[in-house]
């Protein structure tokens, strides 16, 4: 079965690191009209009340915006404690009512197109909160950059909610070090690990039980309503789909099989399949676009060697993993990479 022609973008508000980088430029003195430009957009679509930008757009404008930046080490890191807090409209006003740390936690993950993320985010197992944070297709070249702005903003926020003794327990991080490494645990004030396997922000259990001191629970209601109300009206992926691309970007390298899937679903595998197929997709495209998504930010790392990367992946062996990226991009790895293929 072919890949569907329409890509599976989900609509939201301007992304956050949007303004961000536009408050950057100010403070810098360069401007990022021209970016906007380019791709039919003027400053003041922005401030337009409901104004949705899907994700494929807001990417390409980051990526513009970086370019006339230029690309300084930790733009991230700096872009993303400056996070305003009011851009996140009626989220900010939901993250600041909600009973607790964890509830606010919650309230981001469930909708994150309020603030425009650019990026997937998932939660692992166990206690406390394990998030993680992965590439959206064609995200790849960005996420250096994403995910350094995605905890930082993250870590400003809790800390503008619960209070300026909020710390993470970890932060782990895909790309190498780069710039001066001790501004990050100067910042997160916790430990930081570069070239991890993941993107990945850890916070205790402590931490999500604790009270918010502006918590107000009709307001907390009222901004959970306008929140869903909002959302129905978004172009989004159906349920299922986000269902299935969730559950296998939890299980990677090791994804569930269609029908241990479907038993997750709480429906019979051939049922999944009919579903999926009524929608113009099947197990494995879906599969393939997360271990897609995921090969261009793993194959950033040259830390990682070639069977590493196809390990995290889930392949077999490196030779099954070269044909599929060769597949996903018309280049082999090496190629990608731009240097000579590491130890495999």
């Amino acid at each position: 079965m072919p890949p569907p022609t329409a890509p599976l973008w989900v609509a939201g508000h301007v992304p956050v690191v949007v303004w961000q980088l536009l408050a950057c430029g100010q403070e810098r003195g360069v401007s990022l009209t021209a970016p906007l430009e380019r791709l039919g957009l003027k400053p003041e679509d922005l401030e337009r009340p409901g104004y949705l930008i899907d994700s494929a757009l807001g990417l390409e404008l980051v990526r513009q915006m970086l370019a006339v930046l230029g690309p300084p080490p930790q733009l991230g890191l700096e872009c993303g404690q400056r996070i305003n807090f009011s851009k996140l409209g009626v989220l900010a006003m939901g993250l600041q009512a909600s009973p607790t740390l964890g509830d606010a936690l919650a309230l981001t993950l469930r909708y994150p197109w309020s603030a425009g993320f650019l990026i997937s985010l998932h939660c692992g197992p166990g206690p406390g909160q394990d998030l993680r944070a992965e590439p959206l297709p064609g995200a790849a070249d960005l996420m250096s950059f994403l995910a350094d702005n995605l905890f930082a903003a993250m870590v400003a926020l809790r800390r503008r909610i619960v209070g300026e003794d909020y710390a993470p327990q970890r932060v782990e991080l895909v790309h190498p070090p780069e710039g001066e490494v001790r501004r990050y645990e100067t910042f997160f004030r916790c430990p930081v690990q570069f070239d991890a396997p993941r993107n990945r922000m850890l916070t205790s259990q402590a931490w999500l039980d604790r009270p918010l001191p502006t918590a107000h629970p009709s307001t907390w209601h009222l901004a959970q309503d306008m929140l869903e109300r909002m959302a129905r009206e978004q172009v989004r992926l159906p349920p299922l789909v986000q269902a299935v691309d969730r559950a296998l970007r939890q299980g990677m390298p090791r994804p569930p099989s269609p029908a241990a899937l479907a038993a997750d679903l709480n429906m019979s595998e051939r049922s999944l399949r009919r579903k999926l197929a009524e929608l113009g997709l099947c197990y494995d495209i879906l599969l393939d676009r997360v271990r897609h998504a995921r090969a261009e930010e793993l194959i950033r790392n040259p830390a990682l060697s070639l069977t590493q990367v196809a390990d995290q992946l889930g392949f077999a062996d490196v030779r099954a993993f070269r044909r599929a990226f060769r597949r996903w991009t018309g280049r082999s790895p090496s190629e990608a990479r731009g240097t000579i293929p590491p130890h495999a």
